[in-house]
Parts: C-alpha cells; structure tokens; sequence
C-alpha cells in the first residue's frame, strides 16, 4: 500500500482533517467564534507587522484563522459523508430495484434519474436551497437529493450484468425472495464500485457544501465554514490575501486528498487498471 503516491499523500491529507475534526477543541489555539479588534487583519506570524499571536493571521473581526479553519473541517465532513451516505443509501436501492425487477419500476426510477441529471448539479442544489432556505439538516438533504442519481445509474449497470450470473440464477432457482438475493448475493458483489463511488462523492459534496457556503445559503454565518471564510475574505483579498487564501487551500488539499484516495481504490478494485 504506501508504494502507491496517490494513496499515502491521499491518505495523509483525509486523515490529517479528520484528526482535526474530531480533535478541533484541542488543536485549535484560540475559540472560533470570539475576535480582538485590536488583531483586526492580523498577518500571519512571519510576515512583517504580525503580532505574532495569529500563525495564520486573523480575520476582518480579529478571529483567529487557524482555529476556524480547524473548526470548518467539521462542517465540511459531517455534510460530505453524511450526504454522501444518504445519496447512496437511496441510489443504491433504487438502482437494485430497478434492475433487478425491471419494466415499470426501471422506468419509473430512469425517467427520475434522467430528471436529476437533466438539471445542472449546482444550480439545482442552489436553488432548492433557496426555496427551503440555509441550514445544515437542509444542506446534507439538497446534496443527497442532487447526487443520488449518479448511484443509482451506477447501481443499476452493476446488477443487470449481476443478476445473469450462475449464483444469482442458482439462488432464484432454491427459492430466495428478489429482497435477499439482492441483498445477500448481489449488493456484496457491487459493493467496491459503490465504495470508489462514495469516496469520490464525499469530495464532491464538501466542494459543494464550500460552494453553498460562499453564496450566502450554507449554514448559519455564525458558524465557521471553509466556503463562509473565503465569501467574508474576498472583499480584502488584495490587502489581506490570508482571510481567503488559506479557507481556499483547506477546500483544495480536502478534496484533493479523498480523490487520490478514490483513484488508488478504483485501480485496486477493478480488474481494468490492474492489468
């Protein structure tokens, strides 16, 4: 495993957000939400001016940058997986029903998935945001119902060439309802495309979710977002270019390091890129 670059500099940069995630209140030096006017626009500790007490500099209100970037990467994981996780969820079953029952179920769930992805990603998810308004239970609910489509015509692929299969039709033949035979027999065998799938839509949804954030329809203002902190940090990018540049390279090596991890998963799991 760590012969692959792609998976140690991948795997590196997921764990290092996650650490920080979970461990946000011990690793944060100061309080995300509390500012010093006397710090306002503070430059990081090696530029010239720094008050040294800021290693990433401060924000427009004195707040220090490095403990809400720290703090950001909850925000930014807890709608990346959780979205993630119920777009698949959903996907998922409908995909295996689809194929696997076939005439008006598979038409039913196709002209749905042809629906979803006949609308730009953003825009819908923009303007479904919109019509119900910010806040994180609503984000991770526009991002699953914006990405399950991908899943489910993922899904559906891998269990029609699924259910032709010996084991399948052996199983069918003892007797074994549609329900366990998708779940016991045909779910563990597509379950790696699903995974190189979900690792992928993770990186998706938290550029999506920093997207949201930086048009004013993500979470409440109050609480410190990667997209929120490069939004607020436009405005003084040609004076104080740390409010926006390090939110920005946060989002970069995040979504980075999950689709390097992707990468590796799909060449080990597919036969194709391993010949």
């Amino acid at each position: 495993m760590f012969r692959h670059a792609s998976l140690v500099v991948g795997g590196i940069l997921v764990l290092a957000v996650i650490v920080c995630a979970i461990f946000a209140p011990q690793l944060a030096p100061y309080s995300p939400y509390v500012g010093n006017l006397a710090y306002r626009l503070d430059p990081p500790t090696w530029m010239a001016g720094s008050s040294h007490l800021h290693f990433l500099g401060a924000d427009e209100v004195g707040r220090d940058e490095l403990s809400r970037i720290i703090y950001g990467s909850r925000i930014s994981l807890l709608v990346g997986f959780s979205a993630t996780a119920l777009a698949c969820l959903i996907g998922t079953t409908l995909g295996m029903l689809a194929a696997y029952y076939g005439g008006f179920v598979e038409t039913v769930v196709m002209r749905l998935v042809d629906l979803v992805l006949a609308f730009p990603f953003i825009l819908l998810a923009i303007m479904i945001v919109a019509i119900l308004g910010p806040g994180l239970g609503k984000i991770i609910f526009v991002l699953a119902v914006t990405q399950w489509a991908g899943f489910a015509r993922i899904v559906r692929g891998e269990t029609l060439s699924m259910k032709e299969r010996e084991f399948v039709e052996a199983a069918r033949a003892l007797g074994l309802r549609g329900v366990r035979i998708m779940l016991k027999h045909i779910l563990p065998n597509i379950a790696s495309s699903i995974i190189v799938l979900f690792t992928i839509a993770v990186a998706v949804n938290i550029l999506a979710e920093s997207a949201l954030s930086y048009l004013g329809l993500g979470v409440s203002p109050q609480i410190p977002t990667w997209g929120g902190m490069l939004a607020a940090g436009q405005l003084y990018i040609t004076t104080s270019w740390w409010v926006a540049t390090f939110p920005g390279i946060a989002i970069m090596l995040t979504v980075m390091g999950f689709n390097l991890v992707g990468d590796w998963l799909r060449d080990r799991i597919d036969p194709k890129y391993r010949v």
